[in-house]
């Protein structure tokens, strides 16, 4: 079953404020998404779809639904509205017609917490209004998806695309991978940057929204000009099995890149230019997320070794 759990920390020591179990769901959790204000919590459950649920240190249960949204069923306007209502969509519904779309894997908000951006590897993103779970806009994709993230504005969605993955590593590092950019308000196309070296993993605005970074295994790690589509710097892998990257993270002032490894480091890189700042040693495997504190004086990070850790930022 679907578990999330709270965690306050104080001078190094981390304390549980509630171990909450989603309850009904006997599911997989493939991503979550906080609103900045903490209030609510969006999950992609598979394969029941896309839920919000309140973060107020209580058994978590769904907020009363506003209405569903999929095939042939229109959302319910009575009641609906109320800031924090529940999106129940079937995962074979998420645009809206009778056609299978695979189960969500990602969800993230838009930094003002209106807008859930959903999405499914096969290819479809539904953009939401998190107040009332009403559709807003379908994006299709023909390649598989694997990140999402919104600009700083909320007014562009980055998402990352690959083909199928071959089988070999020589392969993987020639398959054709891009950041597509889309206008949410439109649902309009407005630039693509593509890979020069194999799948896009992860990705990520900077806090000012003039970079755009991405990381995968063969890709090593790449930094974009939003505007101009330009390659800024790149850091390859070095070889495999070695500091091939997983997944990232701005500080909040931009001055820094937290980079989560394949073997566990976490690696602290100077934003502008990408030297190294400093290296975070103590996962044993693969560091699957990382983020920074509000403040930037913090860095959390989540690996396949069962552990979060959480450390003082470089400076």
């Amino acid at each position: 079953k679907g578990n999330i759990k709270y965690h306050s920390f104080n001078h190094g020591r981390s304390e549980s404020l509630c171990d909450n179990h989603i309850a009904g769901y006997t599911s997989v959790i493939r991503s979550i998404a906080i609103t900045r204000d903490g209030k609510r919590i969006a999950a992609a459950i598979q394969p029941d779809g896309v839920k919000f649920f309140k973060t107020d240190n209580t058994p978590l249960q769904p907020i009363p639904e506003a209405g569903r949204v999929g095939a042939n069923v229109e959302v319910e306007q009575s009641g609906a509205g109320r800031p924090g209502d529940a999106i129940n969509t079937p995962a074979s519904a998420l645009n809206g017609s009778n056609s299978q779309i695979g189960e969500p894997e990602f969800v993230v908000f838009s930094s003002d917490g209106s807008t859930l951006a959903s999405a499914s590897r096969n290819g479809e993103v539904g953009l939401w209004d998190a107040a009332t779970g009403k559709r807003r806009v379908s994006l299709t994709h023909g390649a598989a998806i694997t990140n999402l993230a919104f600009s700083p504005t909320g007014k562009i969605l980055a998402v990352s695309t690959r083909e199928s993955s071959p089988a070999s590593r020589d392969d993987r590092r020639s398959l054709k991978a891009s950041i597509v950019f889309w206008d949410v308000a439109t649902g309009e196309r407005v630039g693509a940057v593509a890979s020069p070296a194999g799948s896009i993993e992860r990705i990520a605005f900077s806090p000012n929204g003039d970079r755009i970074a991405g990381v995968g295994a063969e890709l090593g790690v790449v930094v974009w000009d939003v505007e101009s589509r330009g390659i800024v710097y790149e850091i390859p892998v070095k070889s495999e099995g070695q500091n091939a990257p997983h997944a990232l993270a701005y500080s909040p002032d931009g001055k820094r890149l937290a980079i989560g490894d394949d073997l566990g480091p976490v690696r602290v890189l100077n934003a502008a230019d990408g030297s190294e700042v400093a290296v975070l040693m103590g996962h044993r495997d693969r560091v699957e997320a990382v983020t920074f504190s509000a403040d930037g004086k913090l860095i959390a990070t989540a690996s396949r070794d069962t552990t979060a850790r959480v450390w003082d930022a470089p400076k």
